[in-house]
């Protein structure tokens, strides 16, 4: 049960991102093909597979308790800032306006979560093979860092890729799917999408503590 409970706060934690995130494309009629999605849940597959074997590999070299500590460190850093990223912003520091020759490769998971434009480099309101690549490093940035932190805790490498890859394709597909009406809906001052994030920072913050704990 123990392990189950594990394998699903992760999974959720590193794809409820995606699913705030697709909501706001939703939103402005952006669409994410089959293929593109595919893409997406690929990329997390590969970042959570690479952040699990570097973390079975910390495990290994590291003594005694100190690869269980680390790893509910990493994930208390990372559930903080999970959080933060999230918390309602004023408007003037919140929307950064695209700016026309904006030539940065690899837009980090705040740019998408603040300006969803920034990928779409075309402007055809289609994320694109070349773009679903670019969201889907930003998106499995959580992945890669909730990955090494698995391998630390021991949790199986390619059940958790998977079930990872899974989730980002559906909470993709869910977001896109609902994000014209769900994300107008408000709870307190955060909307649909910042209560997710912000739900999926405190899990991991959750997570950590009970490691520490066992």
């Amino acid at each position: 049960m123990e392990l189950f409970l594990m394998l699903l706060g992760f999974t959720f934690a590193s794809s409820v991102d995606n699913y705030a995130v697709a909501i706001t494309y939703g939103l402005r009629r952006v669409r994410i093909p089959l293929t593109s999605n595919l893409l997406i849940a690929g990329v997390a597959f590969l970042f959570s597979a690479a952040g699990m074997s570097f973390g079975l590999f910390l495990k290994e070299v590291l003594p005694d308790l100190l690869p269980t500590v680390l790893g509910a460190a990493i994930l208390g850093i990372l559930g903080l800032r999970v959080v933060l990223l999230a918390w309602p912003r004023n408007r003037r520091t919140a929307e950064k306006p695209k700016e026309k020759g904006n030539t940065e490769a690899w837009p980090s998971l705040e740019d998408v979560f603040h300006s969803p434009d920034s990928v779409d480099r075309d402007g055809n309101r289609v994320i694109g093979w070349g773009e679903a690549v670019l969201l889907g490093v930003a998106l499995s940035a959580n992945a890669l860092t909730n990955g090494v932190s698995a391998g630390l805790f021991g949790l199986p490498v390619l059940l958790l890729s998977a079930l990872t890859s899974l989730g980002s394709f559906v909470s993709v597909w869910l977001g896109a799917l609902t994000g014209e009406t769900v994300a107008r809906v408000r709870v307190g001052p955060f909307t649909v999408g910042q209560f997710g994030t912000i739900l999926s920072g405190a899990l991991l913050l959750v997570i950590a503590f009970f490691a520490l704990l066992d």
